[in-house]
Order: structure tokens, then C-alpha cells, then sequence
């Protein structure tokens, strides 16, 4: 018999994430306790839900300022597992934790100094190198609108993880809320213009895996077809954008190079064919959207091959050809 809407803690923060556990097939699905600095991580399996969670007293304690405004802020897994951070919005607390995702544990915890007001949305880079924290900003007669910071989780020490703290974008018109890993490894921004009339589109950081003013952040990215989106973001489990041993950088999955050499038929169902005019083939990867290589082959003398697709998923694909003197990164969409 199945069971829902059942209480396995109250009362919590406005906050819930989830990550697979190291062995690939489990979830960790963690949320923090409030007026306490109590994470709790529950494990479901396929049997269900473990009632019993792994409790890690760490950190500052959540509680209330003004209507329990520290309730709000994201709680985020890295993709790969191994960190947590978590938001306070109200005192702008951002504090970032290590996690072990075999045993549940939080550990290692390090306080982010506050870099503006209202720290609303976080999120980890696909290749987990950089953090990425937005700051909702502030209401009221005067508001003050959003901004966005990067932090290079590479750069060494906890200090030097601090310095590293860059200012990606002020906004001059948007409140900005929300953070949320894409499956093109795009990292979307839902966002409220200050006069909370306009939520239409989502900004995007393109290449979030980049350094500083490279991530490239656009305000206004993806347009919602006249929908609105305001303050958060679907919750997805995080593992499934993890791009740390992903084969190839993919540009953040953008087409590259000159056109010379020609693929077709495209949409596909069967058989792709490549041609080159003038160079010899040397290489041919297909990536899905995550990143992952599921075919590769090396070739010495030809100028035409021939891919049977018919074993591949229907969806989207991106082929990396590299010729004697150019290499080509082109999407596909798979029919069959």
C-alpha cells in the first residue's frame, strides 16, 4: 500500500535538496531544522523512505528576524555530492559545507561574508569549480535591485575561496531570486521587475564553469513565451548535471566551427552520414545533453562515414568531428 503526506519532521526551514548517494542508485534528500543549526538528511531507497535521518549539528542557527524571513533561502547540493550551501535570506547568511554522500554527514562548515542584501538563490557549477549566489536586494520606498557574485571554489584556502568573491552583474531594474542548473548547462535566473508587473523571461549564466565576466550573464536570456516565472525555479535532484568527468567541454553546448564539412540527414533516424570536401577525418565523439560521450571512433583515411544512430534514444545529440584542420560541434536530433 502506498503512503503519502506523511510528517517526518516539523518544524523545518523553507528549504529541501536532494543528491544521489555515492552509490549511484539512493537519494539524499536534506532539509535544516528551524530555531536550530540541525541539518537532516533522510535516504530513500527503493524500499521507501528511512524515517530515521542522519542529523549534523553544524553551522549558525535558523531562526527568525522579521516573519521568519530566514526561512527562506536555497539549500544546494553540488552535483557531484560532495558540497552543501545553504542561505539565510533575511541576515543574507551564506554558508558553504562539505557533504558526504555516503554516510549523510555535513561537516567543514565556512561562512561567506555578506556581499548585499536578501541572499536568495544559489547554485553550483555543472564541473562543481565555481559557486554561484544571488541576492534578491531590497524592497520597500527606496528598492535596491539584485545582484549576482561568483566564487571560485579552486582558488585554495577557505580565505582565498572568500577573496575570490567577483560581482557578476547589478541589475538596475530586477529583484533576483532563484538559481537552477539547466540541462544544457546553462545556469537560469528567474527574476521580478521592482514593480513585480513582469517575470517573463529567465536570465542565464552561459558558461558558468568560466571565470568571472567569461561565464557570460545574460538578464535576459530565455524568453517564456508570455508565462511568468518570479521567484523560484523547479527543484531538481543535482546529480543529474554533474559534468566533473565529462570528456568535453562543449562550449556550453554551442554549435563551433565552419561548415564545410556536411552532416545529414538531420533530424535522423538511421544512418548519418559525414562528409568532408577536402580533409580527412580523424575523429568522431556524439555527447548527450549532459555531456557524457557515448560514442566515439577513430578514423585514418576517409572522407565519408557513415553513423548507424538506430541504437541511440530519440532526443538531442551533439557530434564532435574533428578533421585534419577543423573541428565541428554540431547538434543532431535522434527520430527513431
Amino acid at each position: 500500500m502506498v503512503q503519502k503526506n506523511i510528517l517526518l519532521h516539523t518544524p523545518v526551514a523553507e528549504k529541501v535538496a536532494g543528491v544521489y548517494h555515492t552509490n549511484g542508485k539512493d537519494v539524499w534528500v536534506m532539509t535544516h531544522e528551524w530555531n536550530s543549526n540541525n541539518f537532516f538528511a533522510y535516504l530513500v531507497t527503493n524500499s521507501g523512505v528511512d524515517t530515521v535521518p542522519i542529523i549534523s549539528s553544524i553551522g549558525s542557527v535558523h531562526s527568525g528576524i522579521t516573519s521568519d524571513g530566514n526561512s527562506v533561502g536555497y539549500l544546494k547540493f553540488s552535483p557531484n555530492g560532495k558540497k552543501i550551501v545553504s542561505l539565510q535570506s533575511e541576515s543574507s547568511v551564506v554558508e558553504l559545507f562539505d557533504f558526504n554522500d555516503s554516510t549523510g554527514v555535513v561537516s567543514n562548515g565556512m561562512t561567506l561574508p555578506v556581499a548585499y542584501s536578501y541572499a536568495y538563490g544559489a547554485s553550483f557549477s555543472p564541473n562543481n569549480s565555481r559557486l554561484y549566489i544571488s541576492y534578491f536586494g531590497t524592497g520597500g520606498g527606496s528598492p535596491q535591485p539584485g545582484k549576482l557574485f561568483q566564487y571560485d571554489l579552486l582558488a585554495g584556502t577557505p580565505q582565498d575561496i572568500i577573496n575570490s568573491q567577483t560581482l557578476i552583474y547589478a541589475s538596475s531594474g530586477y529583484w533576483y531570486c532563484g538559481l537552477q542548473n539547466g540541462a544544457d548547462r546553462k545556469i537560469y535566473l528567474s527574476r521580478i521587475n521592482l514593480t513585480f508587473n513582469d517575470g517573463t523571461t529567465l536570465g542565464a549564466i552561459n558558461y558558468p564553469n568560466k571565470l568571472y565576466a567569461s561565464c557570460s550573464f545574460l538578464e535576459n536570456d530565455l524568453y517564456l513565451s508570455g508565462k511568468y516565472c518570479r521567484y523560484g525555479l523547479p527543484n531538481f535532484i543535482e546529480s543529474y548535471f554533474n559534468c566533473d568527468t565529462c570528456a568535453v567541454e562543449l562550449n556550453g553546448i554551442q554549435e563551433i566551427g565552419n561548415y564545410s564539412i556536411k552532416i545529414f540527414p538531420n533530424p535522423v533516424s538511421s544512418i548519418l552520414y559525414i562528409q568532408s570536401p577536402t580533409d580527412l577525418l580523424k575523429s568522431i565523439e556524439l555527447y548527450n545533453l549532459f555531456g557524457i560521450k557515448i560514442y566515439d571512433n577513430l578514423y585514418s583515411s576517409t572522407k565519408n562515414i557513415g553513423i548507424d544512430i538506430s541504437p541511440f534514444t530519440k532526443g538531442i545529440y551533439f557530434i564532435k568531428i574533428i578533421s585534419v584542420r577543423e573541428t565541428l560541434i554540431k547538434k543532431i536530433i535522434v527520430t527513431n
